[in-house]
């Protein structure tokens, strides 16, 4: 996610077709620092729900997520 959004910004600035790419690689940068932790915390949510909700049965977990 931060990989594309950093990506889509330094595209939209044209930092590289100007002579930039040291503002393109730290704006990547600052882009993924923000980014890549909210991903990770994300998918360590979805993965302890998973393991939290393994062993019920299906319509448990859907009332769950309602």
């Amino acid at each position: 996610m931060g990989g594309v959004l950093g990506g889509g910004f330094i595209a939209v600035n044209r930092y590289i077709g100007e002579g930039y790419p040291r503002l393109a690689l730290v704006s990547l940068r600052d882009s993924l620092n923000r980014y890549v932790p909210a991903t990770g915390g994300l998918f360590l949510l979805i993965g302890l729900t998973h393991l939290l909700f393994r062993g019920r049965s299906r319509a448990h977990v859907s009332n769950a997520v309602l």
